[in-house]
């Protein structure tokens, strides 16, 4: 078994050690800690979140933080280990240095003599710029985001030196402190054990326990590899029993493949193998299962237990027709979706496991099946990929690397392999783990910068990280960098072969080929939007219309749709006092820190939200992506006079826009196939990036985020003069056989009689019906071709099931979302409680609604299980039909007698009791 972790139930103190600090100061004295844990959540737990930045602001050059315990042991040597400590750190051990770290990615392992009784143990984290780091060569461009030119030798968590909203610094250690008893002390000193490369943190790798790795063979059956390090000449010193078992969710597994090496033939041996006849293969959400297996490694004197699962990813064959990243799943095209992870706790990178999966909960039921970990960030801790193998989230994982020009010096690049190497290791046994990229922007900053092409993909890209990726025994899809070219992800897909099949004892496979332009013109850039993988922000913060995101050929979109997107009324309430902070102060101080932006820009991502509501709602009488016939015509203001009116315009347009957006992309007529949203959570209160708030809970863009993404999911796609499609997606590997039922609303008021169509969707696949054609008739249902008045006014496709549940649900508005001198549309809504315990609101009008939403009342600081949230929002509502909202969480009388419904342009009613 795993030996005891004497530091399991250490008690923390985190006191800060600075020569300027004032006498008495409470933090010199010491304030309760964690580990894992940082500076900032300490701080946060103690002091208050409005506290945190302003303490860390005052930090000096001199600073140190000091995380301290006293354990009692019988004494001996005990083997202390980390994933990671940010950044510059020592381990002191009864008084004495036993570590020194100048890394905050690089895992570290060191064995120290504990005296008998009590001792004290001292992380010590120093200024990170206290570790000198070479001045030449001189980086060759500059990055707005970082301007501090020496981190490009620091290896730290970049998000504390960018001025984002709520970016903290990561100190400390993030990536937990064990230190266990072990039978003798290493054949070296502790300082040798644990000295540490400038800039790297570790002077070799630890020997670990046995890497477990699991591959589905050609002809289906698995095969379970476990390697041996660091344990006798041929890596394995005793007889070993290795079992593979399923690990359903609760009871004893089902052993599936079993083996016994006795120490005679495990001399020589470093790799075992198993067999496993029929493993059940591990999906993405909606696509399939998640199932998991146990893979038991057992000696004399331990047991070592690693969770693994069986699935392929694959990157589809790239040629002159067929260009970007694409992936296929268990052989299967996905469209991939998500958005880019910014944690689940802004103050900590080991997050509460309980909030962490509140939030995945909660991106994956807006549809997500991808997350990305952008090189700007820390990386996450083995909770997070646990609860991602669970739920069936896809994890793209960026190396921490950003925006800089990375140095082409050997310790560096020996030390980052190292780290690379450490951080696949510890992902390849994780299912969920799909992509390993280079970075974020590494090499999109010198081609933005105006480099030579010659300097945009830096080696350490395109052979170093993918080299070690696959050294690492890690079957994962590898990017060079996000954005890259096609030439760069082949470069990185060859490195990372090559070293891959050397790992698996085969002979490595022949390099594509890659032809050269002979011009010695590039023939593309690595932030084309059809190439390769982009960063596409036409739709958002280039301010293009919707058609945009088709016509630039999109074919991954590893960030998109950037917009400051505000939270729910209730929540801007409960953070700001106000429905309208930008109306009172100080309410409107704080929400400007909040709103999104990037370093150095004069606009906000509040005015790029701005600039789609007046594209829908102001400036012309159409949708940005449909080509009307109505000619435009100006329109008054006055809907916007307070902020809290146009909080209301910018949560319909981002509902409107995000999914309209994602809805082309998901077309089977796209070459999209992959759209990351920028991002998964907004790190401040008010207007960030986030779908979801920093709370957690849904905004505006998540419901329709939701609406185009969900596994099964309805959306119109309005084509102008070619008519108006619904789309039906089934993610499922079973085909759908369902009832999409067409309703059409007119502008005399009233609907006309609904349409009943039979359809079967394919498993994994798409439908697509002309809902202008589905009656054997042309009706111009979007005012395209303009003959005359407007006739439509709405038109909704609800599928559903043989029992008659709703599967899906959209609404389209004829001729787009504006309306002139808009009617009353009689609200009323009341709550219905179901058999089965569910809580739902029934919604109707007398005319049409728009962006009709539910307003829950907020208590509790973050999104926990027992949050009530409506899990649909910014919906339709046509005359006469009823809407049915669930509304999941503890849904008490207190929080049904204080909810509210209300439309755009319409006041909030009370939701009646049932």
């Amino acid at each position: 078994m795993r030996a005891a972790d004497v530091l399991e139930n250490a008690t923390w103190f985190l006191r800060r050690v600075d020569p300027a600090q004032e006498p008495g100061d409470a933090l010199a004295a010491g304030i309760p800690a964690r580990i894992p844990g940082t500076v900032s959540g300490a701080l946060r737990d103690a002091l208050g979140e409005d506290a945190v930045a302003g303490v860390l602001a005052g930090d000096g050059p001199e600073t140190v933080w000091e995380f301290r315990t006293t354990v009692t042991t019988a004494g001996g040597p005990h083997r202390f280990t980390s994933e990671g400590v940010a950044t510059v750190s020592e381990l002191l051990v009864a008084g004495r240095v036993a570590h020194t770290s100048g890394s905050a990615f690089a895992p570290w392992e060191v064995t120290a003599e504990l005296p008998a009784g009590p001792c004290e143990v001292v992380l010590r984290v120093l200024p990170t710029t206290g570790m000198a780091v070479p001045r030449k060569p001189r980086a060759r461009w500059l990055s707005p985001l970082v301007p501090d030119r020496s981190y490009r030798w620091r290896r730290t968590p970049l998000v504390g030196a960018i001025d984002w909203p709520g970016a903290l610094p990561v100190l400390g250690p993030w990536g937990g402190l064990r230190a266990s008893a072990v039978p003798a002390p290493p054949s070296s000193s502790p300082s040798e054990a644990g000295s540490a490369r400038p800039g790297s943190g570790t002077a070799s790798r630890p020997p670990g326990a046995p890497a477990a790795r699991t591959r589905v063979l050609e002809d289906g059956r698995g095969l379970v590899t476990v390697g041996f390090a660091g344990t006798g000449s041929g890596g394995v010193a005793d007889s070993v029993r290795i079992t593979v078992e399923t690990a359903p969710r609760s009871g004893a597994g089902e052993v599936v493949a079993e083996r016994t090496v006795t120490a005679a033939e495990a001399a020589g041996c470093a790799t075992v193998a198993l067999t496993v006849p029929e493993p059940r293969l591990w999906w993405p959400h909606g696509a399939g299962e998640q199932p998991l297996y146990r893979v038991r490694v057992r000696t004399a004197g331990s047991e070592h237990v690693t969770r693994v699962g069986f699935r392929t990813v694959t990157a589809e064959a790239r040629d002159g027709d067929h260009r970007g990243l694409a992936l296929r799943v268990n052989g299967v095209p996905v469209f991939v979706r998500g958005a880019v992870w910014t944690g689940a706790d802004p103050f900590e990178v080991a997050a509460d496991p309980q909030r962490t999966r509140a939030m995945l909960l909660r991106l994956r039921a807006g549809g997500a099946t991808m997350l990305r970990i952008p090189g700007t960030s820390c990386y996450e801790t083995e909770d997070f990929h646990r609860l991602c193998d669970e739920l069936g989230v896809m994890v793209w994982q960026d190396v921490a690397l950003g925006p800089l020009d990375a140095p082409d010096d050997p310790d560096w690049r020996a030390g980052l392999r190292d780290e690379v190497h450490a951080l696949a290791s510890r992902l390849a046994p994780h299912p969920s783990t799909a992509v390993v990229s280079g970075g974020t922007e590494v090499v999109q900053a010198p081609v933005l910068a105006g480099r030579p092409a010659e300097q945009w993909v830096a080696d350490v890209l395109v052979n170093d990280i993918p080299g070690a990726v696959g050294e690492a025994g890690a079957d994962v899809v590898v990017v060079p960098s996000s954005p890259c070219s096609d030439e760069g992800l082949d470069a990185a897909r060859d490195a990372w072969a090559a070293t891959f099949a050397r790992w698996q004892g085969a002979e490595a496979p022949a390099a594509g080929e890659r032809a050269a332009s002979s011009s010695g013109v590039p023939r593309s850039s690595p932030v084309d939007a059809a190439d390769g993988v982009s960063h596409y922000f036409g739709v958002g913060a280039y301010g293009r219309p919707i058609e945009d995101a088709v016509t630039r050929g999109v074919r991954f979109a590893a960030e998109s749709l950037t917009f400051g997107v505000p939270p729910e009324p209730a929540v801007v309430r409960a953070q700001f006092g106000t429905d309208a902070p930008l109306d009172h102060e100080p309410s409107a101080e704080r929400w400007r820190e909040g709103i999104a932006h990037d370093p150095g820009a004069a606009w906000t991502f509040s005015d790029t939200t701005m600039l789609y509501v007046r594209r829908v709602f102001l400036d012309r009488d159409s949708d940005p992506d449909a080509g009307l016939a109505v000619p435009a015509r100006p329109a008054p203001e006055r809907a916007l006079t307070d902020h809290a009116r146009r909080l209301e315009y910018e949560r319909a347009a981002l509902a409107h826009v995000f999914q309209r957006t994602l809805a082309q992309w998901r077309s089977r007529d796209s070459t999209c196939r992959g759209a990351l949203v920028l991002s998964a959570a907004s790190t401040a209160p008010g207007a960030g990036w986030g779908v979801l708030d920093v709370t957690g809970r849904p905004t505006a863009a998540w419901y329709g985020m939701r609406r185009a993404c969900a596994p099964v999911a309805v959306s119109f796609v309005p084509a102008g003069g070619d008519g108006l499609p619904v789309h039906v997606w089934n993610d499922a590997p079973e085909p759908l056989s369902a009832t999409l039922r067409l309703t059409v609303a007119t502008v005399r008021g009233g609907c006309q009689a609904p349409l009943d169509l039979p359809v079967t969707v394919p498993a994994h696949g798409e439908l697509v019906l002309r809902a202008d054609l589905a009656d054997g008739t042309f009706r111009d249902l979007d005012n395209a071709y303009g003959f005359g008045e407007r006739e439509y006014d709405a038109v909704s496709a609800v599928l559903l099931s043989g029992t008659g549940e709703v599967l899906a649900r959209d609404a389209h508005l004829s001729g787009g979302p504006r309306r002139y001198d808009p009617v009353d549309p009689g609200l009323d809504a009341h709550w219905v409680h179901t058999a089965d315990g569910a809580w739902h609101v029934a919604v109707t009008a007398t005319s049409l609604a728009r962006f009709v939403a539910l307003d829950l009342p907020v208590d509790a600081p973050s999104e926990t299980p027992d949050t009530p949230v409506a899990e649909d929002g910014y919906v339709h509502v046509l005359p006469g039909e009823t809407v049915v909202i669930p509304v999941s969480g503890a849904v008490t009388a207190t929080v049904r007698a204080a909810t509210t419904v209300r439309a755009l342009e319409t006041q909030p009613a009370p939701v009646r009791a049932g």
